[in-house]
């Protein structure tokens, strides 16, 4: 986690990083890092399949077991993990939709 000062306050916060949001598949993290969670955005009417990968392809292990759906209608869906998962290799997302989707990936590196 990154350390941040609030400017007002002066009150020390720890906050995750993030990607810039990405279209499509991609890489979201190269090399080791703590990933935190996902937030994903659809085009409200295309299910989206989405696999993470521990790995800078899609290729390997996957970061977390099963793909996930995610339901167009849904438009932004979250998901975190309290305790984050170690990537050895960084953060690939892949996924399958008819449609637009775009994600950003929550991690500490």
């Amino acid at each position: 986690m990154s350390k941040w000062t609030n400017p007002t306050t002066k009150e020390k916060l720890e906050i995750y990083k993030k990607t810039n949001p990405i279209t499509g598949s991609g890489l979201a993290v190269n090399g080791q890092c703590a990933f935190h969670g996902i937030m994903i955005k659809t085009d409200g009417t295309n299910n989206l399949a989405l696999t993470l990968y521990d790995n800078v392809s899609a290729a390997g292990a996957p970061l977390i077991p099963d793909s996930i759906v995610v339901l167009g209608s849904a438009r932004v869906t979250k998901y975190e993990f309290n305790k984050p998962i170690i990537a050895q290799n960084g953060i690939f997302v892949s996924g399958t939709c008819a449609g637009l989707w775009t994600w950003q990936v929550y991690y500490d590196k």
